[in-house]
């Protein structure tokens, strides 16, 4: 089946790819067929198109695929080329299942099969995104995945914590102190 006006199968590779902006290291993915072949297809989906590989689900119950972000973003697109017909959004929610999703998703319908489509994603209500979980179902068979590709801009950096410990120690008595007034004299000296 050739091309159709909807597909992006054409494309080139978008240039507003968030993958740098992944860390791909802590991508999860629920009832995943293969182990880390979601991570694996989001590595090479950032450089070419054409992906020799695909993700499979374990069942018909679907995929969940949870995607965090080292640095705040900003969403606008998703390219995905998937057989599952049902593309479910969810922002900053680490929670979803395939039992469980919270009200608030956005819900995308998809003709499925072996082309790429563009998801647009209204961007103001998605400026500051540090997950995002993508959800596809609806399939009476095993579903597969063959392409992601996540676009958009990057906000800002995520803030993070830092451990501190400090250390005090007493002056030994033969260390000589310097008062105030000594200090200025030798700044002003030179």
């Amino acid at each position: 089946m050739g091309c159709t006006a909807d597909c992006v199968c054409n494309d080139g590779v978008p240039s507003k790819s968030l993958f740098s902006s992944i860390d791909v290291d802590k991508v999860t993915t629920i009832n995943e067929k293969d182990k880390d072949s979601c991570k694996e297809l989001l590595k090479r989906s950032e450089s070419i198109r054409n992906v020799k590989m695909s993700a499979h689900s374990k069942n018909s119950k679907g995929l969940v695929i949870k995607i965090p972000f080292i640095c705040k973003v900003l969403l606008n697109r998703i390219d995905i080329m998937t057989t599952f017909t049902k593309v479910e959004v969810f922002i900053n929610n680490q929670y979803v299942t395939l039992t469980y999703k919270p009200k608030v998703s956005e819900e995308y319908f998809l003709p499925g099969g072996d082309h790429i489509f563009p998801i647009t994603i209204p961007a103001y209500k998605h400026k500051s995104v540090d997950t995002l979980t993508i959800r596809l179902s609806n399939n009476d068979e095993y579903g597969s995945i063959g392409y992601l590709c996540i676009c958009g801009v990057v906000t800002g950096k995520l803030p993070k914590a830092i451990n501190v410990s400090y250390e005090l120690y007493g002056l030994p008595e033969n260390t000589k102190s310097f008062s105030k007034e000594a200090a200025n004299t030798e700044i002003h000296k030179n």
